[in-house]
């Protein structure tokens, strides 16, 4: 049994120096190898061009590097067996390693060993550029055939520190963990050579950042599976980073009010912050006072119409909604208004009588171009609002049994609005200005919105003006509320029919006297 352990261990010795079939390798100038194919060699086939020596004893052969270059090996065997060896001789070992530590000098963490006929290079480098180097050097052909390279590459501290700040350069909050990842802070974990980044964003722009900021750093690669052998080197990075794409529902109120009923409320519903910023809201708004001429109500927008209906502020207030994706392009359109048809009378060329409707329309439309949550609780809102007025011709321009004309003006306000708070927008003034027509027109006093401009026996219209009320809340899909299909103060609606009236009609309706007594209007202004 001793005898056979021992056997055992000398053929194990004499095996770890030997070359098994069909490998490469490469031999030092002047070294010498053992081969064995595994059968016994009959003879052999080095090449003419003196690369290498070869002697056959016992069955196996030993090779000699005689001077550098490559050389192809054939040994064979009886029965047809051979195998094939491709050699590469290098020059003086010595020599090329201390040419190779010069050359290496800069790169830390490694050591360069000879190690029989090859060179040994190991170590762990820390540095990107340092390991750029490295491979580089190591990839010249003097260097490849007898060079054997098992260094690693695995980043310091100051590396992922350099990252770090050019994340935050870019405007990216860096949480302790994953739980902190909030409001669009990101978590950055390294472990096993893996570089992990998670958190949640609120903007496109943000996700492409991070990502050109990843591609930019040449050590680092976001393929699991790595195109190449140069690249498996690299550490892994992984984005695990989501936009915030919740489900936003935007009610949007106008507001008819009195200027001066800014100064007489005094009531408080439920809590004194809604007392406080509407009445300074409203005094900052008549005073030209507030930014942007908007102001934002700590309360949601049912409470702030409560408070406003309670303090008799809102003489009128009607509206609708808009919901959609925080980040998505398509814009949505909430029309606040209607449609009126009207009957005209004319005549052809001919003098042959005609008689046929006109759509008019009215109100407000509200365009919603851009609503992107820029953290957990804010909302960064453009809207595109135009306002069409019909509006009747004065006698100077042809009478009113001309019809109407139609005026039309936008804005464009930007805002950002808290989620689950009021914003409100003013400057509306000019819409009021220009929906006055005169007293006791009827058709006129029959439309949402301008009917509440419309002069009225003992009411004057100086102080009356418009505003908008804004108010974003997130909601999830399956909420009932996300479902409804109307709002409590929704009125936008079409006119009926009964206000399809002729010409004559509405002018016969605005004169005082009738009958018998239609002769005094010719004496009423």
């Amino acid at each position: 049994m001793r005898t056979t352990r021992l056997f055992a261990g000398v053929a194990a010795l004499l095996c770890a120096s030997c070359v098994i079939a069909g490998e490469k390798f490469t031999l030092g100038k002047g070294a010498m190898r053992n081969i064995d194919p595994g059968f016994q060699v009959e003879k052999f086939d080095a090449g003419l061009d003196g690369t290498i020596g070869v002697e056959v004893s016992g069955g196996t052969a030993r090779v000699t590097g005689l001077k550098e270059g490559t050389a192809v090996l054939k040994l064979m065997g009886a029965g047809g067996l051979e195998e094939v060896y491709e050699i590469a001789v290098g020059s003086d070992l010595l020599r090329i390693m201390r040419d190779l530590q010069l050359r290496l000098d800069r790169v830390t963490g490694i050591e360069i060993m000879k190690q029989d006929d090859y060179l040994l290079v190991r170590g762990e480098v820390n540095d990107p550029d340092e390991w750029f180097h490295l491979k580089k050097v190591l990839s010249e052909g003097a260097y490849r055939p007898i060079v054997r390279d098992d260094t690693v590459f695995r980043i310091q501290a100051d590396t992922l520190k350099r990252f770090h700040n050019e994340i935050e350069a870019a405007g990216f909050d860096i949480a302790e963990s994953i739980a902190d990842t909030e409001k669009g802070a990101l978590n950055i974990k390294y472990d096993n050579n893996i570089i992990t980044i998670s958190g949640t964003v609120y903007a496109p722009e943000k996700v492409e950042r991070l990502q050109q900021i990843v591609a930019a750093q040449s050590w680092l690669r976001t393929d699991d599976r790595p195109s190449s052998a140069n690249e498996s080197w690299k550490p892994l990075c992984r984005l695990n980073v989501t936009l915030d794409q919740r489900l936003l529902h935007m009610d949007v109120v106008l507001v008819g009010y009195e200027e001066t009923e800014g100064f007489s409320f005094g009531k408080t519903h439920n809590t004194e912050p809604i007392l406080s910023t509407v009445f300074n809201g409203l005094i900052d708004l008549v005073h030209g006072k507030a930014k942007n001429k908007t102001f934002t109500v700590s309360a949601g927008i049912d409470d702030t119409l409560d408070f406003l209906a309670e303090n008799k502020i809102s003489r009128h207030s009607t509206g609708g909604y808009l919901r959609f994706r925080s980040n998505d392009p398509q814009p949505n359109k909430l029309k606040i208004g209607g449609v009126f048809k009207i009957k005209l009378k004319g005549a052809t060329a001919e003098g042959s009588p005609t008689e046929n409707f006109q759509d008019i329309d009215y109100g407000f439309t509200v365009n919603k171009k851009v609503a992107n949550l820029v953290d957990g609780d804010n909302v960064h809102v453009q809207l595109d609002i135009s306002q069409v007025n019909p509006v009747p011709f004065k006698p100077e321009d042809g009478g009113y049994e001309e019809g109407y004309n139609v005026q039309q003006y936008e804005y464009n306000p930007v805002i950002d609005c808290p989620l689950g708070k009021t914003v409100v927008i003013g400057g509306y003034r000019r819409m009021v200005e220009t929906t006055t027509p005169p007293s006791g027109f009827p058709v006129l006093r029959h439309i949402p919105i301008v009917n509440w401009f419309i002069a009225k026996e003992g009411n004057s219209l100086e102080n009356i003006s418009l505003m908008m009320l804004i108010s974003v809340r997130a909601v999830r899909p399956d909420e009932p509320e996300a479902q409804a299909t109307k709002l409590p103060y929704e009125e936008s609606k079409n006119l009926p029919t009964e206000a399809e009236i002729t010409n004559e009609e509405r002018l016969e309706s605005r004169k005082e006297h009738s009958g018998f007594w239609s002769w005094l209007d010719w004496f009423c202004p």
